[in-house]
């Protein structure tokens, strides 16, 4: 399947090329095929080059994820019921963390990135990203193997390709718009700045 508005977006996105990048967003939000359409539509022309470095995919997700003003909220992960108690208590208390100790949990117990590396990722210092893993970790019941587990098992619900397309469409109109209200408020500025030259 390829996405509508790929030409300008992105070039064509197969549904195989999303493995990785469902993977983690399944793993840091509620509601993994609104995250993934948006990041789609950020990396926007960059895509091909991201989809063949899964470690500079895995930060562009994340620093997508942190600098999202808005984040759906959702009662509670698809499916959520199936997973086992113990897991399910740890997998809701993470999803009411603060993003960035969702980022860095995931980072760290989920695909075992060094804190040194978790700090470049989503931009702190080792120190603080160190702090941050802990607080998160302590949040969730301390345990860090049922951290990974949980989010193992979260990564196992994958949205739908439709559903990203869907989610996809919807923020490429609204960075659409965007774009084009900017446009008419830098042509109303440059009308303006020309009439006052031209008074002056």
């Amino acid at each position: 399947a390829r996405w509508a508005s790929s030409k300008s977006q992105n070039g064509g996105v197969h549904a195989d090329e999303l493995a990785d990048l469902l993977r983690w967003c399944a793993a840091l939000s509620t509601d993994p095929a609104d995250l993934a359409g948006v990041v789609l539509v950020a990396a926007g022309q960059r895509w091909s080059a991201l989809v063949e470095s899964p470690a500079d995919l895995r930060e562009f997700t994340v620093r997508t994820f942190l600098q999202t003003t808005h984040a759906p909220v959702l009662a509670s992960r698809e499916d959520i019921e199936r997973i086992p108690e113990e897991l399910r208590t740890v997998l809701t208390a993470y999803d009411r963390l603060p993003k960035l100790q969702r980022a860095v949990l995931m980072l760290s117990y989920l695909d075992g990135v060094t804190n040194t590396e978790i700090a470049g990722i989503v931009d702190r210092t080792a120190a603080r990203a160190g702090l941050e893993l802990d607080h998160g970790l302590a949040a969730v019941g301390g345990d860090p193997y049922a951290v990974r587990a949980a989010l193992d098992i979260a990564t196992w619900h994958l949205p739908a390709p439709a559903e990203v397309n869907r989610a996809f469409q919807r923020h490429a109109r609204t960075r659409a718009r965007r774009r084009r209200r900017i446009g008419m408020a830098g042509v109303a500025v440059g009308t303006v700045a020309a009439v006052l030259l031209s008074i002056g």
